[in-house]
C-alpha cells in the first residue's frame, strides 16, 4: 500500500536522515489484527504517535496489531478531568489545519488564556524536564521567550518533540499534557513572538527586567 502524501512529509521533518527509509519502510507494511494493511487515517495516529522515534514506532505498530482503538485513543484524545477528549482528527491530512467548528486556533482549549504552561524538553536520554513559563498566543501557536543558555534551549535544538500543559507558577500541572513541536525562531521573527508575550504580561514590556533574552521559541500542535 502506497504511503499517504502527508505521512511521508511528516516523516521527513521528524526522524532524522539515518531513519527515515526505515520509518517509512515500517509503516508501509503495517497491518491491523486482521492482516490487512492500515488505513490512511491509522498511519496517522501511529506515525504521530512515534513522536520520530523508532523505537516508539515499532510500539505503535505492535499496539495497531493488537487493538487499532487503542491507536487511535493516544494519538487522537486526550484525558481532560478523566474524560477523553478529543483534539485531532487523523481522518484529515497531518499537515491540515488543525482548526475544528468554534476554534479560531489550533491552540488546545486546556491551555489558551492560562497564565503559566509546563514546558517539558527531552534530555538525550528521552527523560523529560519541566519547565514552568509564561506564553504568547497567536495564529494557533505558542510564543516563549528565553536565553540561548538555557537547557530548555539546548535541549530543542537537539529534539524538537516537547510537551505541554497547563500550571502553576510553581510548576504544579493542573490539566491535560498536549504533544507539540517546538522552533527556535531566527531573529527577523523574534519581534513577532514578544509581542505576542509583551499582549499578555506587563511586566514582560519592562526592557531591563529582559535585557538577557535572546531566544524565542514557538510551540505548535499537530
Amino acid at each position: 500500500m502506497e504511503l499517504p502524501d502527508d505521512v511521508v512529509r511528516w516523516v521527513s521533518l521528524h526522524f532524522n536522515e539515518a531513519e527515515r527509509e526505515q520509518a517509512l519502510a515500517k509503516l508501509q507494511s503495517a497491518e491491523i489484527h486482521t492482516s490487512e494493511p492500515a488505513s490512511p487515517r491509522l498511519l496517522r495516529c501511529v506515525a504521530f504517535s512515534s513522536r520520530g522515534n523508532l523505537k516508539l514506532l515499532d510500539q505503535q505498530i505492535k499496539k495497531l496489531g493488537r487493538d487499532f482503538r487503542d491507536v487511535i485513543m493516544g494519538a487522537e484524545y486526550t484525558l481532560d478531568a478523566g474524560k477523553p477528549v478529543r483534539v485531532r482528527d487523523f481522518n484529515k491530512p497531518m499537515d491540515a489545519p488543525s482548526v475544528t467548528p468554534g476554534r479560531p486556533s489550533a491552540i488546545p482549549d486546556p491551555l489558551r488564556g492560562k497564565k503559566y504552561i509546563s514546558l517539558t524538553t527531552l534530555r538525550k536520554t528521552g527523560a523529560g524536564v519541566a519547565t514552568p513559563v509564561w506564553f504568547g498566543e497567536e495564529d494557533g501557536k505558542l510564543y516563549v521567550m528565553t536565553r540561548s543558555d538555557m537547557g530548555k534551549t539546548k535541549r530543542i535544538r537537539n529534539n524538537p518533540q516537547v510537551r505541554v500543559a497547563p500550571c502553576t507558577i510553581r510548576g504544579k500541572v493542573t490539566g491535560p499534557e498536549f504533544p507539540a513541536i517546538a522552533r527556535i525562531l531566527p531573529p527577523e521573527e523574534h519581534a513577532r513572538a514578544r509581542q505576542a508575550i509583551n499582549r499578555k504580561y506587563w511586566m514582560a514590556r519592562i526592557p531591563l527586567v529582559w535585557a538577557r533574552t535572546d531566544t524565542y521559541i514557538e510551540v505548535s500542535f499537530e
